[in-house]
């Protein structure tokens, strides 16, 4: 530690600090434009000029290292006509288009020009104008405000990996452009609004809309993926205005993915189910919850008092954890036991040998320090954008980055060994490199050696994986879809925790759904109960249930001619079905087609509720809208429900976090295991069963671009390249 003075007053710092940190770290303010503590220093703007004692000229303090027994002034006179001076030259081909510009209220160089801006101009000539570039649908360009800060262009060189921006040009004629004519491709390009000090780069849905001053702020977590980035919603009058990101270090950092920022805009589609609907004689009649709810309850009692077994009750891993809780609630004290939210899941076969939920104690920070990682059927940047981030600061401290798959997959980084497999091929890949590694000494488990037979003794050395492999020192895989959704699932999962055994390696299997491992702890799966205590009784899962001709249904938000993995045949047995009813955000006309009772409830942003995360945080949050025409969040409908059925403590929840209190009580005691520990006491007889597995690659992608019923009713993002087929 060393002590410098700022101002006269007294600071401690560790050498080699910036003064532009201490300084924030004492409350003393420095003016700055580009200047950002997760980018690279760039000292072009300027504005954050300091006099130092003993230095003959200002130092930039974003740029200048602190030593001990330094004295800085940051409002000296010499200081502040320095501020000033570049502040005048920054303004002068500045717009007075303030109260046009979406940034007013939260523009830095408003602030900033309020304490350091002079009163009057003394610039005469003409101001230049710049052309503004088309980024696609999501951002809004007005360079003619652009101060060339630079934050932008440094963010996807070393954010996001993707170069779409850069500074031509010389002198008054230099400006930010994409170089040639193209669109921004990053999943995380809305991040460039947030970074921005002036209003060059707004949003496109947000324009015009609201004033800052206007919102209110309220805390939500997304819906897209199992991370759980950490969000704001802001409101207007109740209306949602916008979703920005919420500082979480240990998950999303201080970003989002574009998906996460531009989706809200589909709670207010077309297609939203505003009250619900009866069909009659074919024809579809608008009756009230209550009645629909009563209706649903005189058909329950007739379908469960013929065969308990003939219903099915499915729900989408979007779901909140109470509205899980809820569901499996009512249904268990209806004796049915045909429960299952894992819709895209075709393996099954050991699932009773599974742990709480698909956790194996990895945290994202253990991406970012990893030497070697093996992406295993991971289209990454499609499936869980933000985990990029931490992939290219993975890259960036030198790690090594693989990819087995069934497919070419376009990451926005280099990848230094590349194959591409069958998607059943996953397993005979795996056995070969645990072969290559047996000749190379390694112990191989006899677990595994009574497994390896002539179908797997195969011939595998590619030098290249392997010395990636066996040199590292903090190797992880990162397990995608592909695997997540292969018939085989149970078998590669064994197979990838003994390699890491064997190198000791971690893996993390990046699940589907916000709310997965929530749908496990929860007990909506057919053979647990809440806090993984075993069922009596079990029921049927997804696949049993189409496969066994199950003829009654309840569909709990989501669209099963996308959201199931074999939607054909889903859609054929709904279709057959005696009775369906969808309780949904949105209709389609699949759901009209399929469904005898359509029931709306209130989106994932109109409701309060709880998500677990791939990493077992549990993260509670808060409606950021009101509800669409007065919809009901999932939670009270199933409460209606369970109190319209006589069950005891339905009327007792008169919010989310009496529910949540419920299953915390549940949880004390119980015991959490990883995935990775369970794993080892798997045992397989043989592999010779492995089952072909012939995924519709055309079928599948669309879940990566369009995996929740937000994000494809989201029109922006329908027509951005990330997310279109």
């Amino acid at each position: 530690m060393i002590q410098i003075e700022i101002n006269g007053i007294k600071c401690v710092a560790l050498k080699g600090d910036l003064v532009i940190e201490v300084a924030k770290k004492f409350n003393v303010p420095i003016p700055r434009f580009c200047y950002h503590n997760k980018l690279s220093i760039a000292a072009n703007c300027r504005m954050c000029l300091v006099e130092i004692e003993k230095m003959a000229k200002l130092s930039p303090a974003c740029t200048t290292l602190v030593v001990d027994g330094m004295k800085i002034w940051t409002r000296s006179s010499k200081a502040i006509a320095a501020q000033k001076a570049v502040l005048e030259f920054l303004l002068i081909n500045h717009p007075l288009d303030c109260p046009v510009c979406d940034q007013g209220g939260e523009c830095e160089l408003q602030d900033i020009t309020i304490s350091y801006g002079c009163v009057t101009s003394r610039f005469i000539e003409n101001k230049r104008v710049v052309n503004n570039d088309n980024l696609g649908n999501l951002i809004v360009t007005d360079m003619t405000r652009c101060i060339l800060c630079s934050r932008c262009v440094r963010f996807g060189e070393e954010i996001v990996g993707v170069v779409d921006l850069g500074i031509v040009g010389r002198g008054m004629f230099s400006r930010v452009t994409t170089f040639v004519e193209k669109v921004m491709i990053s999943e995380l390009s809305g991040n460039i609004i947030d970074i921005c000090p002036v209003g060059a780069l707004t949003s496109k849905l947000f324009r015009y809309k609201a004033r800052p001053w206007e919102l209110r702020q309220y805390s939500t977590i997304s819906l897209h993926d199992c991370i759980g980035s950490n969000l704001y919603g802001h409101s207007k009058n109740g209306t949602l205005m916008r979703i920005v990101p919420r500082e979480n270090y240990d998950l999303n950092d201080v970003w989002i993915s574009d998906r996460d920022r531009f989706s809200y805009e589909a709670i207010y589609s077309e297609d939203r189910l505003l009250f619900p609907i009866i069909k009659e004689n074919g024809v579809w009649k608008e009756i009230s919850l209550n009645d629909a709810l009563l209706f649903f309850i005189e058909k329950l009692k007739k379908i469960i008092l013929n065969d308990v077994n003939n219903i099915g009750i499915l729900a989408s891993p979007n779901s909140t954890l109470e509205e899980f809780y809820l569901l499996q609630k009512i249904f268990r004290a209806l004796n049915v036991n045909n429960i299952d939210h894992r819709l895209l899941d075709v393996d099954f076969s050991i699932q009773n040998s599974f742990p709480l939920y698909l956790g194996t104690g990895i945290r994202m920070k253990d991406i970012e320090n990893s030497d070697c990682i093996l992406l295993l059927g991971s289209y990454i940047n499609k499936e869980q954008p933000i985990v990029i981030l931490r992939i290219i600061k993975a890259i960036n401290h030198g790690a090594k980055i693989c990819s087995i798959g069934e497919s070419y997959y376009d990451y926005p980084f280099n990848v230094d060994y590349i194959n591409i497999v069958k998607n059943n091929d996953y397993i005979f890949e795996l056995f070969g490199i645990i072969k290559a590694l047996e000749k190379r000494k390694f112990i191989v488990p006899s677990s595994i050696i009574n497994l390896i037979n002539d179908k797997f003794n195969i011939i595998y050395d590619n030098s290249k994986l392997l010395e990636y492999l066996i040199t590292s020192k903090n190797g992880i895989f990162i397990l995608g879809l592909s695997v997540y959704c292969n018939l085989n699932f149970t078998k590669i999962l064994f197979l990838v925790n003994t390699l890491c055994n064997m190198l000791n390696f971690k893996f993390i299997l990046m699940t589907y759904g916000s709310n997965s491992a929530g749908g496990w702890i929860s007990g909506f799966v057919p053979h647990r109960l809440p806090l993984g205590v075993s069922a009596i009784k079990i029921g049927y899962t997804v696949s049993e249930m189409f496969l066994n001709g199950v003829k009654n249904y309840l569909l709990f938000g989501f669209e099963p001619n996308i959201d199931v993995y074999n939607k054909n045949l889903a859609m054929e047995i709904l279709n057959k079905a005696d009775y369906v009813v969808s309780i949904t955000v949105f209709k389609s006309k699949e759901l009209l087609l399929i469904s005898d009772l359509l029931i709306p409830i209130a989106s994932s942003y109109e409701t309060s509720g709880t998500f677990i995360n791939v990493f077992g945080n549990w993260q509670s949050f808060d409606a950021v809208a009101i509800p669409y025409k007065n919809t009901l969040p999932g939670w009270k409908v199933l409460a209606k429900l369970g109190s319209l059925l006589k069950m005891s403590s339905f009327d007792n929840y008169t919010s989310t976090i009496d529910i949540l209190n419920e299953l915390k009580i549940l949880k004390k005691g119980c015991v959490i295991e990883e995935l990775n520990e369970v794993i080892k006491n798997w045992k397989f007889d043989n592999f010779t069963n492995i089952i072909e597995d012939k995924i519709n690659e055309v079928d599948f992608m669309p879940l990566l671009y369009k995996n929740d019923y937000l994000v494809r009713r989201a029109k922006s993002l329908y027509n951005v390249g990330n997310f279109s087929n």
